[in-house]
């Protein structure tokens, strides 16, 4: 039973998907669209991102597994919205050592983490806040960035990727960020 209610549920997305990005597809020869589609964006992810980075890509194929691949793992995800977080191991930037992410915090201070890649331009636009935000708040509670693989590298979707100018390092205790 259990098993075919999953099915359902793939289904559905699936096709729902489908449905959306035919419809998307078609609407993209439509220069009102594009507008309409930037505005949108912006909105959505809160940044300004030049459609230049995502327009050629925007309701493809590859496009449509990624979000689906995505979704399939969203809803299997075992830690959900207030519920208890896992105290998941993560490995530093050069590979030679493991903690857990409570060991970057101090006492019973919070900790506020960011996870994003530097190819993913929402990501790089939003950290700007988070440093706003340390900077901040860096008296009462304790950040760490954990930096997740490269954003889409192996699926055939993504952004044009942009060099950025800024490399991250997260130093504990203090959680340093210095740019290069």
């Amino acid at each position: 039973m259990y098993h075919n209610l999953q099915m359902m549920q793939r289904v559905f997305i699936y096709t729902f998907l489908v449905v959306v990005f035919t419809f998307g597809w078609l609407l993209k020869v439509f220069p009102f669209f594009k507008s309409i589609i930037s505005m949108a964006m912006c909105k959505m992810s809160d940044t300004s991102l030049p459609t230049e980075i995502y327009w050629d890509s925007l309701f493809t194929w590859k496009m449509l597994q990624n979000v689906y691949h995505c979704l399939l793992a969203d809803i299997n995800k075992k830690v959900k919205r207030h519920s208890k977080a896992y105290n998941s191991p993560v490995v530093s930037i050069d590979g030679k050592s493991c903690h857990r992410l409570l060991d970057f915090s101090r006492g019973s201070r919070p900790l506020v983490l960011n996870f994003g890649s530097s190819t993913c331009p929402v990501f790089t636009e939003m950290l700007k806040r988070y440093r706003h935000l340390k900077d901040q708040f860096w008296d009462i509670a304790d950040f760490a960035v954990v930096y997740i693989e490269e954003a889409h590298p192996v699926d055939g979707w993504a952004f044009k990727v942009i060099y950025f100018k800024f490399l991250i390092f997260v130093r504990f205790p203090g959680l340093l960020f210095s740019e290069k």
